[in-house]
């Protein structure tokens, strides 16, 4: 890795993106010759722990390795057990009865001999047999399908090239007339129009076709209403922008019968759809059952004397909390995804409703002259809401809940009304929303990425930020709220200045607590306080060490709340691979363990010559307080640690702060939800794919 360019800590950051950019296609070349030199060496290491009996041989290994799958596909069954799963399935749904059950197995079977089942209970009987497919759930499936497929196009693709490479006369493209305003065909022998709806996705698209006089382009929405003509604004065969709507799904268009090979419609910018189970409910009539449609709910059931959740006095239009006997605030922040929402409040003056960004930039302010508030709020991005409530109202009369109007379809899938043989279960909707969702969000190449966080806050890192500025290279500290300017620990303008210089500072609770041992309420009190001690010097605070790895479930949701991330040390527990698990990032201790003195500097060397296979984001704790780092020159760990960074820069492998590598190794998607006891994670697809 001699070859590697040296970043400048100056100039240009075009200069410094293109050094960066050829680094990482020489880490990727040598990346590639190090696993090919050290495969045979992964062979010896299955050899020495298999349990298989024949060991395989390395061509039967290597086979193994890539299994590929012979059969996959779900089985039906019934009985009338809710419990117990039938023990016979078949490739065909049953007929139900009233009082009977349908089981599926997905049954899956590779080519090295394993076989995989799972069995899951749909739905009963009692309401209806199962009927043939509705026309409501083939529209359904349609619509995914389009949506699907729209999400795939790219900037400058042409999205019709089915009609750019099919002649005019091919009836099963083609149709004779042109299309009209209202959507309807007028008959011309001069003119064809695309028999087929093309899916297409909102945004700015560059058209290239011959229009004139009353000939158009027709485009629709998910279930093929029309929406907007476009006329005839171009001609000469010229390129037209023009911005398809919000809602657009489908396009059809207008032709003169000439040759076609010019003809192409270009997306040059769209908009990317979040496919969350709301975004499908919306736009697809899906009718997903999205919990809560009241995103005020714990507010609505509550009573006002509930000091958790209710303070005295209001929220002005700037965000501010005014005391006064007469209200109430809301003390916590409500998430509210976008959205049509029908609104009730009981406000009235200078009290409001406001929502604002996950920066706190207030987006939205909701005020009434009169109480109630009521409408409807139409909400465009991801915000959060603070409520004011009059306090001799009820706070049962206040809502905010999805509005029915902008939800085509409230009630949940009929899986009664599925064909018998091609049945729409649970399973796969959930899939189709999971894969839709991974679409978004391009696939990232894994690289090897090493962090040092070093805990704590001491002032005794002065030695430890004077090594990181001769290697030119920057780390993370967790700094314990109530320490900063405290004797022996850093101080405000000493971190302030560590941030500026591309340090990240994170929270390190504010009294460096075991969290597990406080009640929950005394637990989040210590998490929000670390964060807001660091916010309070002008520093974004994202980064979360709880102290001792004390965590539970229970901790989680609450740093969950605040931070994006969370570490602890093992040097024992699995690598951050991805999907990684945000709030569970495992560090590997370059201190001794028990405060000894002897060398790490090896165990260390073996992790990132492990990095340098799996890829994955290798983290370190360091204490530059411990005793052990005051230790004679010649036994100094201080030189271990200098010799550790210059093996990683040999290996070529980048150095990041955590909040910077979590930007580039955070999950592509993290669906979880998020109690008062535990965070449930539904679902991860890490940055490379991996789901």
């Amino acid at each position: 890795m001699d070859s590697l360019n040296t970043i400048p800590n100056s100039g240009s950051f075009g200069d410094v993106s293109a050094k960066l950019n050829d680094n990482f296609g020489k880490v990727q070349q040598s990346l590639t010759t190090l696993e090919n030199t050290r495969f045979d060496s992964a062979y010896s290491v299955y050899v020495e722990t298999t349990t298989d009996n024949p060991v395989k041989t390395k061509t039967e290994w290597e086979a193994s390795l890539h299994a590929k799958i012979l059969v996959d596909k779900d089985q039906f069954a019934k009985n009338t057990s809710t419990v117990t799963a039938p023990t016979t399935f078949s490739d065909t749904v049953p007929a139900m009865s009233a009082g009977e059950y349908l089981w599926t197995r997905r049954y899956t079977s590779y080519s090295d001999g394993t076989v995989i089942t799972t069995v899951a209970k749909v739905f009963n009987g009692d309401a209806q047999a199962v009927g043939a497919l509705s026309s409501e759930m083939a529209n359904t499936t349609s619509r995914i399908a389009a949506g699907l497929s729209m999400s795939k196009y790219n900037q400058g693709s042409n999205i019709i090239s089915e009609l750019t490479s099919t002649p005019v006369t091919d009836s099963n493209v083609w149709l004779s007339g042109h299309l009209n305003v209202a959507g309807n065909i007028t008959p011309s022998s001069t003119w064809v129009h695309s028999k087929k709806f093309y899916p297409i996705a909102p945004g700015t698209h560059l058209i290239n076709a011959k229009l004139s006089g009353n000939a158009v382009h027709c485009i629709y929405n998910g279930s093929k209403q029309l929406l907007v003509a476009v006329t005839a604004a171009e001609s000469g065969g010229q390129n037209l922008s023009y911005n398809v709507p919000e809602n657009a799904r489908y396009i059809k268009i207008s032709r003169e019968r000439v040759d076609n090979s010019t003809l192409s419609i270009a997306p040059q910018n769209y908009t990317s759809y979040n496919y969350l189970p709301e975004k499908l409910s919306r736009d697809f009539g899906l009718g997903l059952d999205v919990q809560p449609s009241n995103r005020i709910a714990e507010l609505t059931g509550s009573i006002l004397s509930n000091k958790e959740i209710w303070g005295q006095g209001f929220v002005s239009e700037t965000g501010s909390i005014n005391y006064s006997t007469n209200w109430n605030y809301s003390k916590k922040w409500y998430y509210v995804p976008p959205g049509y929402y029908q609104a009730r409040f009981e406000i009235t003056g200078n009290a409001k409703v406001i929502l604002a960004d996950k920066n706190g930039v207030i987006k939205q302010v909701l005020s009434a002259t009169t109480i109630p508030y009521s409408g409807i709020v139409r909400v465009t991005e991801h915000l959060f809401m603070r409520v004011s409530h009059g306090y001799a109202a009820p706070a049962s009369n206040i809502y905010f809940s999805l509005h029915d109007a902008a939800t085509p379809s409230n009630s949940p899938i009929n899986f009664q009304a599925l064909s018998d043989t091609h049945p729409l279960s649970a399973k796969a909707t959930q899939n189709m929303i999971f894969e839709a969702k991974k679409l978004e969000i391009p696939v990232k190449k894994r690289y090897p990425v090493v962090t040092f966080i070093s805990d704590d806050g001491s002032s005794k890192n002065d030695w430890f930020i004077s090594l990181l500025d001769e290697k030119k290279v920057k780390a993370s500290f967790a700094i314990i709220g109530n320490k900063i300017d405290a004797a022996g620990s850093l101080s405000a303008s000493q971190i302030i200045a560590m941030k500026n210089d591309g340090h990240d500072i994170g929270g390190h609770t504010y009294s460096n607590v075991y969290l597990t041992q406080l009640t929950i309420s005394e637990a989040e009190t210590e998490i929000v306080k670390s964060r807001f001690a660091v916010n309070q010097l002008g520093i974004e605070c994202s980064t979360f060490v709880a102290p001792y790895g004390d965590v539970n479930a229970a901790v989680d949701t609450r740093i969950a709340k605040y931070f994006d991330t969370d570490f602890y040390s093992s040097d024992t527990d699995p690598a951050n691979i991805p999907p990684i698990n945000p709030l569970r990032l495992v560090r590997r201790s370059f201190d001794n363990w028990g405060g000894g003195t002897g060398s790490t500097l090896q165990k260390c060397k073996d992790f990132v010559d492990g990095a340098l296979v799996s890829g994955e984001w290798l983290i370190f704790t360091v204490h530059p307080h411990y005793a052990e780092y005051d230790l004679p020159t010649g036994q100094s760990r201080r030189d271990e640690l200098s010799q550790l960074i210059d093996y990683i820069k040999t290996a070529g492998i980048p150095i990041l702060n955590a909040r910077m590598a979590y930007s580039f190794y955070k999950n592509r998607i993290q669906m979880r939800e998020i109690g008062s006891a535990e965070v449930v994670d539904v679902y991860r697809v890490g940055m490379d794919g991996s789901v």
